[in-house]
């Protein structure tokens, strides 16, 4: 996984697609949640780096 990932929730936030770019090179090793809320939804994303 290096480069660039394209992470979308549109499942959850429909009317506001909201779509950002990771660097994982830039990240270590471990587990990460990200918490995106456009006030109304709330989207917990997981992954892991290895």
């Amino acid at each position: 996984m290096n480069g660039k990932v394209m992470m979308q929730t549109m499942h959850s936030l429909p009317r506001n697609n909201s779509s950002f770019a990771l660097d994982i090179a830039s990240l270590t090793k471990g587990h990460y949640i990200f918490r995106i809320s456009n006030g109304s939804n709330r989207t917990n994303i997981r992954f892991f780096k290895y």
